[in-house]
């Protein structure tokens, strides 16, 4: 699949379920780290930001992200390759 394809359908399920930006960038810096912390290459660890990040979406309010969601993201990323 082409890189554009796959940011096209990442982006709709992102914007679908998109409920409150609060706390998404911090939880894309933390995912990033820890991603570099856990000694993950330097693309896997933003994609774990992102992943992070975009999760942190898809809650109401202030909460953060969920374990689930980031894992569902996160093999979103896996089967593009």
């Amino acid at each position: 699949r082409d890189l554009h394809t796959a940011y096209r359908r990442q982006r709709q399920m992102c914007i679908r379920d998109s409920r409150s930006t609060v706390g998404a960038g911090d939880s894309m810096v933390g995912g990033i780290v820890l991603g570099l912390s856990k000694g993950y290459s330097f693309e896997k660890s933003l994609q774990l930001g992102v992943a992070t990040g975009t999760a942190a979406t898809m809650n109401e309010g202030t909460s953060l992200c969920k374990r689930e969601d980031v894992d569902q993201i996160m093999a979103f990323f896996e089967a593009q390759k």
